[in-house]
């Protein structure tokens, strides 16, 4: 005869026997066995079972959780599965609810500083030794900042009501019911890292479960690059992409016939990024003064940005039936946009995104060719924490500046290797938060003059929020308050000391 088997209680010696409840007999059987698994006979079909696979001895019933229904079959196998969660019925009822919220669009606003100094955010931890690169950008993205929530709130807020574009990436054409799924898995996240509450394993690996199913090629063993996460997620979930404008300037041959010298010509054409790329200066050969060729003199983020900006020359340009070398400019614009000269619209309007967030790019990595392994460039990169918008010449506008508000960080030989990090401002800036999965707590509290050393280092992509000058004002105020550590550098200067220098 089938007996039941309930929970062992007890603590070094013998354990005593607890019978399951009843409602559990109309659940799960098991038939004794001395050398073989126990045999789960489900007498429910419509209930569901929950069978903890760490001790055949141990049984949770779902039917008496209210809430639980709201759980993914999925996550509730994860969370059996991990020895380190101690699955009690009011671990899934806490998590149906916020499942049940996610659901339904709830997405809590990021944390307000704290008086006593204690961290307010949550962090993530690390699934399988590989989930750093998903960590970190989440991490950066909306721990404290709402210029992405417009990606995770549900698609009928702000969104525009159009079928996607033949010319769209096939990886980004995935269907409603799972870019939906995908949101909903990280609004309950983000509300998690908002609300101060670690992210479980469990959370992270169903997270990498659903972007598999909308076409992310990440498996669990394996690292990728946290770059082309970033990519994968803005484009799948209709992110805002960043205008720009390319003018080409070459000179044309003089009308001798003319009495007007000729100025030249110009070609202006509108194209859009999901962030910019700067190219870093080739690294000094073996046989310079530098001792080593992954070692020169530091490097400045004003200067890569300008060469970015300007220091683009194409030669034999035809026009006018002759060849010519042309110089382009760019021009960055501080707005979003929502389509691509190609014709890819994304799936949210341009009034969704009211905080604009430049996202910037340091590619450390070249690739030898001859053997196919990673080349790392190890020189600093001082990257400040204020960008004046018009004197970076990133754009001919006024009362705009770029705050560094968030950052991944990477320490390794290649992107699909080592391990990434990340970094972000307070609500009100008054100090930053370091977050690293694999630190006990993941999250951290850590002075400025840590993150800008860190980003210099190991910063792999920034996140440059666009502020008026008003909301700049008040944060230069508070960084001198008497509460922030770390910021002595910045006493006794001025605002203009502190933006970007023409």
């Amino acid at each position: 005869m089938p007996f039941y088997l309930g929970k062992l209680r007890g603590g070094g010696g013998q354990k005593s026997f607890t019978p399951p409840p009843k409602e559990i007999t109309n659940l799960v059987t098991v038939s004794p066995a001395a050398s073989s698994p126990p045999i789960i006979e489900d007498q429910a079909p419509h209930r569901r079972r929950l069978f903890h696979r760490r001790s055949p001895h141990h049984r949770s019933s779902l039917s008496s959780v209210k809430h639980a229904k709201h759980l993914p079959s999925e996550l509730i196998k994860d969370l059996t599965c991990d020895p380190s969660i101690h699955v009690s019925s009011k671990l899934l009822e806490e998590m149906g609810l916020e499942y049940r919220e996610a659901r339904r669009g709830h997405l809590i606003s990021p944390p307000s500083p704290s008086r006593g100094g204690t961290v307010l955010v949550g962090g993530l931890l690390n699934d399988n030794g590989t989930s750093c690169y998903m960590d970190s950008v989440v991490f950066a993205l909306f721990a404290t900042s709402q210029a992405y929530d417009a990606l995770i709130n549900p698609p009928n807020t702000g969104s525009a009501s159009r079928s996607p574009s033949p010319f769209q990436p096939a990886s980004s054409r995935v269907d409603g019911k799972t870019a939906e799924e995908l949101r909903t898995q990280l609004r309950v996240i983000v509300n998690r890292l908002r609300s101060a509450r670690h992210v479980s394993i469990p959370l992270v690996a169903h997270l990498r479960r659903i972007l598999r199913r909308a076409g992310w090629v990440g498996e669990r063993e394996t690292q990728e690059d946290a770059t082309e996460l970033f990519l994968h997620l803005t484009s799948i979930l209709g992110g805002p992409l960043v205008p720009l404008t390319r003018t080409l300037t070459y000179p044309l041959p003089e009308d001798p016939a003319s009495p007007v010298k000729s100025k030249g010509g110009k070609d202006t054409t509108i194209t859009s990024e999901r962030f910019l790329t700067l190219p870093l200066p080739d690294i000094p050969s073996p046989s310079s003064s530098s001792s080593s060729p992954r070692q020169g003199m530091p490097l400045i983020l004003e200067d890569l940005i300008r060469t970015y900006l300007r220091g683009n020359n194409i030669t034999g340009l035809e026009r006018e039936g002759r060849r010519v070398d042309a110089q382009e400019i760019i021009q960055v614009h501080p707005f979003w946009t929502s389509e691509s000269p190609a014709g890819v619209e994304t799936h949210l309007r341009r009034s969704a995104f009211p905080t604009l967030s430049l996202p910037m790019m340091l590619p450390r990595y070249t690739w030898d060719l001859s053997t196919g392994s990673a080349i790392r460039d190890d020189r600093g990169i001082a990257c400040p924490l204020v960008l004046d918008w018009s004197k970076a010449r990133l754009a001919p506008v006024k009362d705009a500046y770029l705050v560094l508000h968030s950052a991944v960080c990477h320490e390794g030989n290649s992107p699909q290797s080592g391990h990434y990090t990340s970094w972000t401002l307070s609500q009100s800036c008054l100090r930053c938060w370091k977050a690293d999965d694999l630190d006990s707590p993941p999250i951290s509290s850590r002075t400025m003059t840590e993150m800008l050393r860190d980003v210099s280092l190991n910063g792999y992509l920034l996140f440059y929020e666009c502020w008026p000058s008003s909301s700049l004002k008040a944060f230069l105020r508070g960084m001198q308050g008497p509460n922030t550590r770390g910021t002595e550098e910045h006493k006794g200067k001025s605002r203009e000391d502190r933006v970007v220098d023409d």
